[in-house]
């Protein structure tokens, strides 16, 4: 089980919630957590390894996945398609949390209160299907790679 970044004190008049973001409003002000986080734990012990066999285990993106679908839309509108992954990563905490390696070797995983979801549009409409296919693997590969 992971272990809490901060100690509450129940016997506080200071409610547990308003101790824990005191705390890590410390840790940032401290630099040992990044700005712009609002929560913070201790790595578990499979994400820590996760993390080392992503880092150190010899295969990139061996934890990176990477998707591509073909949507058939009436009309494309890539601002609006921001604006919903905006919305999603606002409502939904896991996908603004990241890892921070710490100096002191712990790992923490942190909450942002804004983080923005990846998206990369091309226009393949003006190629083949196989060029289309093409350059849909190198894409893919590329991200792979990362």
């Amino acid at each position: 089980m992971a272990e809490p970044a901060v100690e509450i004190d129940l016997r506080s008049p200071v409610p547990p919630f308003e101790q824990i973001r005191a705390r890590i409003a410390d840790l940032v002000a401290a630099g040992e957590l990044p700005e712009g986080v609002e929560d913070a734990w201790e790595a578990t012990l499979l994400q820590r390894g996760m993390i080392f066999h992503g880092e150190y285990g010899g295969a990139r993106g061996v934890y990176h996945d990477v998707f591509s679908y073909r949507i058939e839309l009436p009309q494309w509108d890539e601002r609006a398609m921001r604006s919903a992954l905006d919305a999603v990563a606002l409502r939904h905490p896991s996908l603004r949390s990241g890892f921070e390696l710490r100096r002191d070797g712990t790992v923490m995983q942190c909450v942002h209160t804004a983080a923005r979801i990846a998206l990369e549009c091309r226009d393949l409409r003006g190629l083949d299907p196989e060029r289309q296919r093409a350059a849909v693997l190198d894409f893919l590969a590329e991200q792979q790679a990362r």
